[in-house]
């Protein structure tokens, strides 16, 4: 009978304990605002992509915390915003992010910085939250429309004149809008 009551008072005391030790849940978790539903800007534009989320003291401190945003469900940047964790590993890391000088990440607001937009960089983005051990956080897709530059088709060739002669010139533009499809 004392076995039992012991063992009765073990499993609520381990109860009790981990409840107790596991003060915020992925309920506190959260990106509150994430990139808009269709942005459309010019090429060589800067652009600056939001990802505002909720994260408590308590899961930088004792935990592997994640701010990742992903390009057409590929990861484009990420950073390390609690411990560094045991189960990210350096060739699923190398294999995942593009270097790439005109991108920055904020690690405290977590928002995406184009310093330069490129016709490329058209397509669905989304930020996540990923706490080790935990389900991600994600905010919802924005897909990202890129205006190209004129651009001239053919390129134009040096043409000489001669002051008061006649001469005919061709020129075609070209405009293009990049988006990448949601599939």
């Amino acid at each position: 009978m004392n076995g039992r009551r012991l063992l009765g008072c073990c499993l609520a005391l381990s109860l009790i304990f981990c409840c107790c030790a596991s003060p915020v849940s992925l309920v506190d978790v959260s990106i509150s605002k994430g990139p808009q539903a269709a942005v459309t800007v010019k090429e060589q534009s800067g652009l600056q992509m939001p990802c505002q989320y909720q994260l408590p003291d308590g899961y930088r401190q004792s935990s592997s915390v994640i701010l990742r945003w992903r390009k057409d469900n590929k990861t484009l940047r990420q950073a390390e915003l609690g411990q560094t964790s045991s189960t990210t590993s350096e060739p699923q890391l190398e294999s995942m992010l593009r270097e790439d000088a005109r991108l920055t990440l904020n690690r405290e607001t977590g928002a995406l910085q184009f310093a330069s937009v490129l016709a490329s960089d058209a397509g669905k983005y989304q930020c996540q939250l990923l706490v080790e051990g935990e389900m991600a956080a994600s905010s919802s897709s924005g897909i990202l429309e890129v205006i190209e530059q004129l651009k001239f088709v053919p390129q134009p060739t040096s043409k000489n004149l001669e002051l008061g002669s006649l001469s005919k010139c061709t020129a075609r533009l070209r405009e293009r809008r990049r988006r990448k499809s949601n599939g």
